[in-house]
């Protein structure tokens, strides 16, 4: 029998049942709630990712947006599609992606271009509108805010035409800033490093050492941007603007360089941002977030080498030439600085050594490698690539000179050098001889093998590098024609002897073009050419002429002429005497002389030695020879004058550039001859020349203003020659273009170089100033952004070469006038941005002074950018029925606001596909992301690097 429970154990398994039930209840209530917690968070977190990844499109669609535009396309009829067939080097200051005009802030003087997403779509709010979201998230766009009335939104529609999201871009063009990270140094001492380069793996000097190792001057490169050749540290606000590397920028303001946290030891923090910038300065700095970035790409000393008759990819980077001949010189040579620091000619590569290692200045060896270097810098069309071939890419390995073979490597020369041309075919071997003569150490010039101190050329002579030392000037001879009869005694006898004689009698003008006294060497005149002596119509002796007339040591002063005139006295001067009858019984009937004068040759340095020539002139006469004659009417003495006169003593070593001066000037003279005067009134001795006429405007030469060798003694503007290798690319601007008056023209540029008039600035892409293969910071010279470029040629100075320490004044903004278009040679800023300052130099060397300092801190190849997306996840309510009436803003929002995220209403115009009408579309925001990215865009192949990128979040 089943026993019947209480009712107290029928109260306690109801109660157990009913906790049970609870526990259970509870649990599901538990589960159900959690579940819809993961499933909200599950949906946020899917309405992030949604808008993460719309973010992210932005970026992909922005960047396709700039590869595209800035690439060179073309349309295809046949298959109806555009094609790349190039790339534009251009930023993007030429219109493209509809950048705007400048936007300009507090000190109204830096300027910022800027682009937004164009799109039809508005927001109604206006904390949803793009430019307000864009000012809450970005120190360095807040500013700007005013400015982004026209940035809009473009939706994103699902296959049904719903809104699914929203995304907008801002595109700040970072080009016309600099890097400030590069311009200071991370040490933490008031002194910082000084900018060097080491050599690597396989002796490869890449790029600046870092700021916590320490120079070797045994090894070592650095960039003397003191310019007192200190090796030990340099203060950020001492450094001189010389044009060598980025590093000797000032900037605007010290609290950029004291105000960077504290970072290891003696190190200091990198800016990384303008946030950070703001916070650490606890400033705004409006017009700094115009002056600086924080970032760069890191780019490669080479130049972009474009064949227009080949496609795109035959294009080819190319390593620069390193004017000091550091790079390049042979791997025996020692240190290449001296006990001062200073760069060491006879290690610098331009300079011979013999096997010991031992200088080897004025001997056969020193002069083989000097021709053989002339020869070098003009034989190549083309620079050696600058990547090696290999996976992955490197820097090719520069080859070294062997000096003791003569051995060059392939590929060594300077294009620009090689085609630049004149009035003559050997031009291009003239400039480059006076390259070597710059850059070596010695007096001693370059000069054919076919130069002798014996015999006049037959031929004009090729080249004559210049050095600094007198320079032949004018040769003025005299011709003395004499005739005496003598009585034989006694005295009354009647009974008369007779004496002819003819002479010829030279003075030499020598020229010093320098400020500093200088003092000739040996010296030689050789004249040749023919005489005659003639009686009665019938001649009676001939001869042809080629004398020597010697003279030494000649002092010249400073900016001035010397002449040495030889003495008509043929016991001191026997080589003035070219014939004499002495004491004939029988007077000639109607006698005469004629006397032509071929070829006048001029030679110093030391006697007899070929290796050691200092100046070369030559001027052969044209055919035929013009005869002069001079008849002997009487006794007594007869003078007649030849003049020759060099139009510029830095190329006197061609005929054509000296004049026979074949025009009478007053004072009752006459010429018996083309070139042969009664009176001197046609030698211009310790005086201008007559033919001294430098073009004083500066476009086909030189502008020198008020040149003279007399009187007030100024001299040539570029009259420098440092016998050092050059430490700044301006220098070449004083190497003497082989030509009247005219100078390598670094002020205006051409892209193929030919004459003097169409420019030479293309040479500045080819060149750089030390070994470094890579860099970083460089200024971009297509940016056009007038103040930062007038902060970059601040504190030039424009006094003399070798003045290393001055600070030069400020530049204007104004100063800076935009033409033409950007391009991808940094030597074409000259043309593009500096014309202003050009016209407004007083001379070649001013003016030169701003391409000059200037090139070795640009590159075309990188344009920085910041890239700001805005995306937007969202939900269309429209289809839904959803609308309001008083919008998110109005002081009484509808009701149905208070149920939605973030609602938003804007007018949408479509873009097809697909093609809906226009509309009010009322949407709930889910979630927003901004990304910014910073973006190294490499304008040589259209390619973009992102350097930096970070998520800015509430």
């Amino acid at each position: 029998m089943k026993k019947r429970p209480d009712d107290n154990q029928r109260g306690s398994a109801l109660l157990l049942t009913l906790g049970i039930l609870s526990l259970v209840l509870i649990l599901a209530m538990s589960f159900a709630f959690t579940a819809r917690t993961n499933r909200q968070v599950a949906k946020v977190n899917a309405d992030q990712v949604k808008a993460r990844l719309l973010a992210e499109s932005g970026w992909q669609r922005a960047r396709a947006a700039m590869e595209w535009q800035f690439g060179i396309t073309t349309y295809d009829n046949t298959t109806n599609t555009f094609a790349k067939t190039g790339t534009y080097y251009y930023p993007p200051v030429d219109g493209r992606l509809g950048f705007s005009d400048a936007v300009k802030m507090t000190r109204n003087v830096y300027e910022q271009r800027y682009i937004a997403m164009p799109a039809t779509d508005d927001s109604a709010e206006s904390f949803n509108r793009l430019g307000a979201i864009l000012s809450q998230r970005s120190a360095l766009v807040a500013d700007l805010t005013p400015n982004l009335g026209t940035a809009r939104f473009q939706t994103v529609l699902d296959d049904s035409g719903d809104v699914v999201g929203r995304l907008g871009f801002l595109v700040l063009e970072e080009g016309g800033k600099f890097d400030i990270n590069q311009l200071v140094s991370p040490n933490a001492n008031p002194n910082g490093n000084i900018p060097f380069v080491q050599p690597g793996a396989g002796n490869l000097y890449e790029q600046l050492a870092k700021f916590d190792q320490t120079f070797n001057a045994a090894n070592d490169f650095y960039y003397n941007i003191l310019g007192n050749y200190s090796v030990a540290s340099y203060a950020e606000n001492a450094t001189k603007r010389l044009g060598l590397c980025i590093q000797e920028l000032d900037v605007i303001n010290n609290s950029f360089v004291t105000g960077r946290p504290q970072g290891f030891a003696t190190t200091r923090a990198e800016w990384f941002s303008y946030d950070h910038l703001k916070r650490e300065l606890g400033t705004t700095f409006t017009d700094k977030y115009l002056a600086y970035r924080f970032f760069s790409g890191k780019d490669i000393e080479a130049y972009w080498d474009v064949d227009p008759a080949a496609a795109y990819s035959s294009s080819v980077e190319r390593q620069r030439f390193d004017i000091t001949g550091f790079e390049w010189r042979d791997a025996m040579l020692g240190s290449y600085y001296d006990s001062t620091n200073k760069p060491n000619p006879n290690n610098s590569g331009w300079q011979f050594r013999d096997a010991t290692g031992g200088p080897s200045a004025g001997t056969p060896g020193a002069s083989a490698y000097a021709r053989a270097l002339v020869a070098a810098l003009i034989n190549d069309v083309q620079r050696p690539a600058f990547w090696d071939g290999s996976t992955p890419p490197q820097p090719a390995q520069v080859n070294r000179v062997e000096q003791s073979t003569l051995t060059f490597p392939g590929g060594f020369g300077i294009p620009a050098l090689r085609s630049m041309t004149g009035s003559y075919t050997t031009l291009n071997q003239q400039v480059a001889a006076n390259l070597v003569d710059y850059s070596d150490s010695d007096s001693w010039a370059t000069v054919p093998s076919t130069v002798t101190w014996a015999a006049v050329p037959t031929t004009e002579i090729d080249y004559c590098g210049n050095e600094k030392v007198p320079y032949f000037n004018e040769v003025a001879c005299r011709i003395l024609v004499d005739k005496a009869m003598t009585e034989t005694p006694p005295p009354g006898s009647g009974v008369y002897t007779y004496t002819y004689r003819l002479r010829l009698v030279p003075s030499v003008e020598m020229v010093n073009i320098f400020e500093e006294n200088l003092t000739t060497g040996d010296c030689r005149v050789q004249i040749k050419g023919r005489w005659e002596f003639e009686a009665d119509g019938a001649p009676v002796a001939s001869a042809d002429f080629d004398i020597p007339f010697d003279f030494s040591g000649l002092t010249v002063q400073a900016a001035s002429y010397e002449v040495y005139p030889f003495s008509e006295d043929i016991t001191v001067n026997p080589s003035a005497l070219l014939h004499q009858v002495v004491d004939r019984p029988i007077d000639y009937v109607n006698p005469q002389y004629k006397i032509s004068i071929a070829a006048v040759y001029m030679v110093s340095g030391t006697s007899g030695d070929i290796d050691k020539i200092s100046d070369v002139a030559l001027w052969n006469a044209t055919t035929p020879v013009v005869e002069c004659v001079i008849p002997i009417t009487s006794s007594g003495q007869q003078i007649f004058y030849h003049n020759l006169e060099a139009k510029d003593p830095r190329c006197n070593h061609r005929s054509e550039h000296w004049t026979l001066n074949d025009t009478c000037s007053g004072g009752g003279c006459s010429m018996p001859a083309a070139g042969f005067h009664t009176t001197d009134h046609c030698f211009t001795l310790n005086d201008d020349n007559n033919n001294f006429a430098p073009n004083h405007d500066g476009t086909t030469e030189d502008k020198e203003l008020g040149v003279t060798f007399a009187g007030t003694k100024k001299t040539f503007s570029t009259a420098f020659i440092r016998n050092a290798p050059m430490e700044t690319l301006w220098e070449l601007g004083a190497i003497h273009r082989g030509e009247p008056y005219r100078t390598i023209n670094l002020n205006k540029f051409s892209a193929t170089v030919g004459g003097y008039a169409a420019g030479d600035a293309l040479i500045l892409d080819q060149v750089k100033i030390g070994p470094a293969k890579f860099c970083r910071g460089k200024f971009n010279p297509n940016a056009r952004n007038p103040q930062a470029i007038a902060d970059l040629l601040s504190g030039i100075d424009a006094t003399a070469y070798d003045n290393m320490t001055t600070v030069g004044g400020p530049v204007a903004a104004g100063s800076i006038v935009f033409a033409g278009t950007p391009s991808q040679y940094r030597g074409q800023f000259v043309d593009s941005a500096l014309s202003g300052l050009v016209t407004a130099a007083a001379d070649d060397r001013t003016a030169e002074a701003y391409i000059g300092k200037t090139a070795h801190l640009l590159s075309t190849r990188h344009d920085a950018y910041t890239v700001i997306i805005v995306a937007q996840a969202m939900r269309d309510l429209t289809s839904d029925g959803v609308s309001w009436t008083n919008g998110p803003e109005s002081a009484t929002p509808d009701p149905i606001l208070k149920t939605l995220i973030n609602p938003t209403e804007y007018t949408y115009t479509p873009i097809p596909p697909p093609a809906l009408p226009s509309a009010t579309r009322y949407c709930s925001i889910l979630a927003t992301q901004v990304m910014m990215a910073h973006v190294v865009r490499d304008a040589w192949k259209n390619e973009y690097e992102i350097v930096q990128f970070r998520y800015l979040e509430d």
